[in-house]
C-alpha cells in the first residue's frame, strides 16, 4: 500500500505538468507562439518545485508525509483546473500551483519508503516509485488526446480533474493509517550534514542536471516533433509520447535491476547517458528526412524512453551509496535542487531553439548535453566510491 500510494502521487503530479505537452496539438490554434508557451510551462512548474521541495518536511509532523502529498495533489488540482481559462495568466498560475504540488512528492515518499522497504529491496522499490513519473506522462499522452478528439479541450480537462478528485478522496484513509506509524526524520540533528555533500555528490547532481534537461525536453516536444515533422495526427503524436513514457516505466526498474547486478564492478549511470546521446543523434537523422516511416519514429521513441527516462532510480541509488544514511535526506534535497534546475532550463531552452532555429540544431544540443552528463556521472561515481571506500577503511580506527 505505501508503494502504490507514493507511486500514484508521483504519477498524478507528473500527469498535471505533462498534460500541456500531451494536448500541444490542440493548443496550436489557441495560444500565440505555442511552442514557447509549452516549453515555459514545465520550466515554471519545476522552478517553483525547487522551492517547495526543501520546505516540505515542515508539514510532516502536522500532516504526515502522505498527508502532505495529498494536500499537494489538491493544490495541483486547482492549478490544473486553471488551464481551462486558456489564457497566458491562467497557464502561469496553473504552472505555479502545480510546482508547489510537485515539490513535496519526492521528499515525502522517500521518508515513507525508506522505513517500510527491506534494505535488500530498497533500490527496486525506489525505482518502481520513480516509474510513477513516466506513468503519469503515459496516461496523459494516451488519454487526453483521445478524450479531446471526442469533446473540446475544456471538457477534457474537467473530466480528468473529476477522476483525480475521486482518487484523492480514496487516498485519505489509508494515508492516515500509514502516517500514524511513520517516524519523521529530523535532519537538523544529523552530525556533519554540511560536509556530507562532497564533490562526488556535486558531480552526480550535475549529471542529473544534464539528464533531466534532456528527459524533460524530449517528453515536452517529442510528440510535437512527430506532429510537425513526420505528419502524425494529434492522436498519433500522443501515442509517440505515450510510448516514450511507457518505455520509461519499464526502463527505471530495468536499469535498477541491471545496476544491482553490476554494482560491485561499476555503475550503469554513465552508460545511460551515452545511450541517450546516441539515440538522440539518430532522432536528428529522422528530422532531416522528408518521409520517415512511422514505425521507425515509434521505435526510436521507445528506445529513448528506456534511456532518457530510465536514469532516475540509479541516480538515487548512487547518491545513497555516497553518503551516510543519516545525512541522505538533506543531501538528496540539495541534489534535487540541481536536478530540478535541469528540468527548468531544458524545455524552455529547447522551446526557444525550436521556435527560432531548425529542429536538428535543437536536438544536437541535447546530444551534447547527454554526453556531458555521462562524463559527469562517471566522475561522480568514481569520486564518491573512492571516498566511501576511504571512510570505510578509517571507520574501525575511529572506534
Amino acid at each position: 500500500m505505501p508503494l502504490s500510494l507514493t507511486l500514484t502521487h508521483q504519477a498524478i503530479g507528473s500527469f498535471f505538468i505533462l498534460s500541456v505537452s500531451a494536448l500541444a496539438p490542440y493548443l496550436q490554434g489557441e495560444l500565440a507562439r505555442a511552442e514557447l508557451v509549452i516549453g515555459l510551462f514545465p520550466s515554471v512548474a519545476y522552478l517553483v518545485a525547487m522551492g517547495s521541495s526543501p520546505s516540505a518536511h515542515r508539514f510532516f509532523d502536522r500532516l504526515g508525509p502522505l498527508g502532505t502529498s495529498n494536500l499537494a495533489i489538491l493544490c495541483g488540482l486547482c492549478g490544473y483546473l486553471l488551464l481551462t481559462l486558456l489564457t497566458p495568466w491562467g497557464f502561469l498560475l496553473g504552472a505555479i500551483l502545480m510546482g508547489v504540488a510537485y515539490g513535496p512528492l519526492n521528499p515525502s515518499s522517500s521518508v515513507v519508503l525508506n522505513q517500510v522497504a527491506p534494505p535488500h529491496r530498497r533500490n527496486i522499490v525506489l525505482s518502481l516509485k520513480q516509474s510513477g513519473v513516466p506513468l503519469g506522462g503515459a496516461v496523459a499522452g494516451v488519454s487526453l488526446p483521445l478524450i479531446a478528439s471526442q469533446v473540446d479541450y475544456r471538457m477534457t480537462t474537467l473530466i480528468t480533474a473529476g477522476v483525480v478528485s475521486a482518487l484523492l478522496l480514496g487516498f485519505w484513509p489509508p494515508s492516515r493509517r500509514i502516517d500514524a506509524v511513520i517516524e519523521t526524520p529530523r535532519p537538523t540533528n544529523a552530525p556533519g550534514r554540511v560536509q556530507t555533500f562532497h564533490r562526488g555528490c556535486f558531480l552526480l547532481a550535475s549529471a542529473s542536471f544534464c539528464y533531466s534537461f534532456v528527459q524533460l525536453a524530449l517528453s515536452t516536444f517529442l510528440g510535437l516533433l512527430a506532429f510537425r515533422l513526420a505528419g502524425f495526427s494529434p492522436v498519433e503524436a500522443g501515442l509517440v509520447l505515450t510510448i516514450f513514457h511507457v518505455s520509461g516505466i519499464v526502463g527505471r526498474p530495468g536499469w535498477g535491476m541491471v545496476a544491482d547486478r553490476v554494482q560491485h564492478w561499476g555503475s550503469v549511470l554513465p552508460v545511460i547517458g551515452l545511450f541517450t546521446a546516441s539515440l538522440t543523434a539518430l532522432l536528428v537523422g529522422l528530422t532531416v528526412l522528408e518521409t520517415a516511416p512511422q514505425w521507425l519514429f515509434y521505435t526510436l521513441a521507445a528506445a529513448l524512453g528506456l534511456c532518457a527516462s530510465g536514469w532516475n532510480g540509479v541516480f538515487f541509488a548512487e547518491l545513497a551509496r555516497a553518503v551516510p544514511a543519516v545525512a541522505l535526506g538533506s543531501v538528496t534535497g540539495r541534489a534535487l535542487s540541481i536536478t530540478f534546475a535541469g528540468v527548468v532550463v531544458g524545455p524552455s531552452v529547447v522551446g526557444f531553439l525550436l521556435s527560432t532555429l531548425a529542429p536538428a540544431i535543437a536536438l544536437l544540443s541535447l546530444v551534447a548535453i547527454g554526453l556531458a552528463g555521462s562524463i559527469l556521472a562517471w566522475a561522480g561515481v568514481v569520486q564518491s566510491r573512492a571516498l566511501s571506500t576511504a571512510n570505510a577503511t578509517r571507520s574501525p580506527d575511529d572506534h
